[in-house]
């Protein structure tokens, strides 16, 4: 396996720029075992401004999950890929009409009660096609296109799942390079997936972007019982409840339907069915062993996490407190909420500030 690639970049930074290294033209040059990373200078990171008429950390939060933008049903292959233990996922291969065998690719990795068919990740993959990346969305066990293939549910620990879908892609696209996008639930994922095993990524792992990551579970559960955040944990747990109430297909649905009338909470939920059904013995085990926090010194490709100081759902304090690697960069915007971002005109194409740093981090800014 060929060396990790690594780059110096700040720990953090709540600044408005933030150089984001062109994947596209990203050059490995190996020299006595020792790979270096040269990159076109950048423009500037835009700063986040939010729509005026959606301001504040809940408006942002809610319009982003009730306006989903332009979401119509693009054209995308289906490939089921099978999991060791026979369970599967499902990613849905959106290729651009330019792109040749061992161009550039990006997978996505949707969150928790979300699937491929999650508004940013359509809104996304369709403007990466745009700049010539092949986008493959990911339904996670039992989401999506995927349900009914697993016997058991994904979770916010399911890294060698996204590792599984990574190797397949480098086979499926003759190893085109490749950049690796989470958010929520799936950013944890994906930042687990990096720091846990940091020599056992694969080879043509370029670059990875985590928006709004979970990565301190406790403290997303915790934070989902305060009275203003209620209404999240309400949303949350009946989505789940209402999944799993329909999936006959997993193992031991653990008395689903009573547990849809006395849940109330996340560590609730998790508690009774996620880390049993997970193979955990309790909820603290389970947060404990799959929180992306105590992985994330180890990451050594480059990293960036774009995350909101008013997030409802993750507290901006567990960025702060985190260990960072060195190859890690954290954006903490002043506003944005949870998936929100809607921003003012004038800065992008459209209103979706998140889409396009997704975008010009993976693909690079548009060259006009």
């Amino acid at each position: 396996m060929k060396s990790a690639v690594a780059v110096s970049l700040p720990q953090a930074s709540t600044s408005e720029t933030l150089p984001a290294p062109h994947f596209l033209r990203l050059h490995r040059a190996e020299s006595e075992g020792v790979a270096e990373v040269t990159s076109p200078p950048q423009p500037p990171f835009p700063p986040f401004r939010p729509h005026v008429l959606v301001r504040g950390g809940h408006a942002q939060t809610i319009s982003g999950l009730f306006f989903p933008g332009d979401i119509r049903d693009p054209q995308a292959a289906r490939h089921v890929v099978r999991l060791e233990d026979g369970d599967a996922v499902v990613l849905h291969d959106e290729i651009p009409t330019n792109w040749r065998p061992g161009g550039p690719c990006a997978l996505l990795v949707h969150g928790l009660t979300g699937d491929a068919s999650s508004s940013y990740m359509i809104r996304t993959a369709r403007k990466l096609c745009d700049r010539g990346v092949r986008a493959f969305r990911m339904d996670m066990r039992s989401a999506g296109a995927a349900w009914g293939l697993s016997r058991r549910p994904y979770h916010a620990g399911c890294s060698k799942d996204v590792h599984v879908a990574l190797e397949y892609i480098a086979e499926l696209t003759d190893g085109g390079p490749t950049g690796l996008v989470g958010y929520s639930l799936g950013g944890n994922i994906i930042l687990k997936l990096l720091g846990e095993r940091p020599d056992d990524v694969p080879a043509t792992l370029a670059r990875a972007i985590a928006i709004n990551p979970s990565i301190e579970l406790a403290a997303c559960s915790r934070g989902l019982e305060r009275p203003i955040n209620r209404i999240y944990a309400k949303h949350f747990v009946r989505a789940m409840c209402k999944h799993l109430v329909k999936a006959t297909d997993l193992i031991d649905r653990h008395k689903i339907t009573a547990l849809s009338r006395t849940v109330r909470f996340i560590r609730e939920f998790d508690d009774l069915y996620t880390a049993p059904m997970s193979g955990f013995k309790c909820v603290d085990e389970y947060y404990a062993a799959c929180s992306a926090a105590r992985f994330a010194s180890n990451i050594r490709i480059p990293t960036l996490i774009v995350a909101a100081e008013d997030d409802p759902l993750v507290p901006a304090d567990v960025f702060r407190r985190a260990s960072i690697s060195p190859t890690t960069q954290v954006h903490l915007a002043p506003s944005g909420g949870h998936l929100g971002f809607i921003g003012r005109a004038g800065v992008d194409r459209d209103r979706r500030w998140m889409d396009w740093r997704v975008v010009d981090y993976i693909a690079g800014p548009e060259v006009a």
